[in-house]
């Protein structure tokens, strides 16, 4: 029973998954040719405005949300967050003349929040970052010490991978160094220190 469920279970998200492509590709596509037309207008025109290059910004930030989906399968709360600073922007640069002041102070009152809601999220992203994030696809939060160490006493702070290729290339020379070092550092079984030799 617990074998069916499984299977099923798994076609389920493989359905799931390929309707949430198929979304993600006709929004892609949706988008490309909104920015089309946006810069076909301009060219048409002659002419070009903020709020165009903000509209076209609006239109990176969603295929940009796109992209990071399709490729981690997770959408980032702050993105939708950048398209909503971007278009109340927009709005109040391209709708100033007829807004009242009570209207342009709310629509700016409203971009402090969200910006001050990016901020609090980027904090707690920083401060408490999730499981998911200590996973293959991100670099370890917590570095290594090198116990060698440079002719100053200092450490280099290393990857977790212990692949020599993930080092980069002058803390590998400095780790080589410093075998270099204790092995001439290292008195012969034969030999004296000069002390007792005294």
């Amino acid at each position: 029973m617990s074998v069916q469920h499984t299977k099923t279970t798994h076609a389920i998200r493989r359905t799931i998954g390929v309707f949430e492509i198929i979304g993600l590709v006709i929004i892609a596509l949706a988008t490309i040719y909104a920015g089309f037309t946006e810069v076909t207008h301009m060219v048409r025109t002659a002419t070009v405005t903020l709020g165009d290059l903000l509209l076209l910004f609006l239109y990176l930030e969603v295929l940009a949300m796109v992209a990071i989906y399709l490729d981690s399968g997770k959408l980032p709360i702050r993105l939708p967050l950048y398209i909503a600073i971007i278009a109340m922007a927009r709005y109040l640069i391209l709708e100033m003349k007829e807004l009242s002041e009570w209207e342009m102070l709310a629509v700016g009152f409203t971009i402090i929040l969200i910006a001050l809601a990016v901020l609090a999220l980027r904090y707690g992203s920083l401060k408490f970052p999730s499981q998911d994030r200590l996973g293959p696809r991100w670099i370890a939060a917590q570095p290594i010490k090198n116990p060698i160490g440079d002719q100053d006493g200092r450490t280099d702070d290393l990857l977790e991978n212990d692949d020599d290729s993930a080092r980069k290339p002058h803390q590998q020379q400095r780790i080589t160094e410093g075998h270099r070092r204790n092995r001439r550092r290292r008195p012969k079984p034969n030999q004296q220190p000069d002390s007792a030799a005294e």
